[in-house]
C-alpha cells in the first residue's frame, strides 16, 4: 500500500500529514507492507513518482487532498490543478487501485472526485473505511454498501454516510517519525500536531469535522 501526500503548501508553514501518517501506522499493524511518499518538500513531483515506483509496487494506492484552496482573498489559490497533475503522474507509472481521501474530499466528494477522473474515496475518519476496503477487495465482494466510502460502480454515483472513530483504542498510536521527514517540517517552522479529539457536535456544511 503507497499512501501519498499531495499537500505542497508552505505558507504559513508547512503542515505535516498526521492523517496520512495515523493511516499508515494502523496499515502496518494490521501486517500491511506501507510506503509513504511525501510529495511536500520535493522541487519536482514526477522524479520523485517514478523513482518510488522503481522501488515499490502497490496494489492500493491512498492519495491524500487537505486543502480545496488557500483560502486566502488577496492571493488566492487553488490546489486541485496541482494535485489533478501529481495523479497523472502517479498514473503513468501504476494502475493500481487508487483511493482519496481527506478534508477536501470530504467537503464536496462528488465534484473532488469528477475533476480527479477516480472511482473511489473515503468520507471522513479513514481508518476504519480503509480497512474494510481492503478486507472486501481481498474477498473479491461488494463495495459500494462499505461505510465511509464514496465513488463510481459500474458508472453509477454512491456515498455512503461516514464511519467517525469512536474508540481509538483499537487502533493504536500515530508516530509520524517512520513515515516522513519530520525535521524538515519542524525545521520550516511547522507545528508538531496533538489531536486529542475528533469530530464536532454541530454541523455546519463547510466543515469536514461535522
Amino acid at each position: 500500500i503507497l499512501l501519498v501526500n499531495t499537500n505542497r503548501a508552505m505558507q504559513p508553514y508547512p503542515v505535516l500529514p498526521i492523517g496520512l501518517c495515523s493511516l499508515a501506522s494502523l496499515l502496518h499493524k494490521y501486517g500491511h507492507d506501507v510506503q509513504v511518499l511525501d510529495l511536500c518538500f520535493v522541487a519536482q513531483t514526477e522524479p520523485a513518482i517514478r523513482k518510488m515506483f522503481e522501488e515499490f509496487h502497490p496494489d492500493i494506492i491512498g492519495v491524500g487532498i487537505r486543502n480545496l484552496d488557500n483560502s486566502d482573498m488577496i492571493q488566492f489559490q487553488w490546489f486541485l490543478p496541482e494535485v489533478q497533475m501529481m495523479i497523472q503522474q502517479i498514473r503513468r507509472y501504476s494502475n493500481a487501485h487508487m483511493v482519496l481521501g481527506g478534508s477536501a474530499l470530504s467537503v464536496m466528494p462528488k465534484a473532488v472526485m469528477d475533476y480527479m477522473q477516480c472511482d473511489l474515496g473515503v468520507i471522513g475518519d479513514g481508518e476504519q473505511p480503509f480497512l474494510d476496503l481492503l478486507a472486501t477487495l481481498e474477498k473479491k465482494e461488494e463495495i459500494a454498501s462499505l461505510p465511509g466510502l464514496c465513488g463510481y460502480l459500474n458508472g453509477q454515483w454512491f456515498s455512503n454516510l461516514k464511519n467517525p472513530v469512536v474508540d481509538y483504542e483499537p487502533y493504536g498510536t500515530t508516530d509520524m517519525h517512520p513515515w516522513i521527514d519530520v525535521k524538515t517540517y519542524l525545521a520550516r517552522c511547522s507545528i508538531y500536531p496533538l489531536q486529542s479529539n475528533r469530530g464536532c457536535a454541530f454541523s455546519c456544511i463547510y466543515c469536514t469535522y461535522a
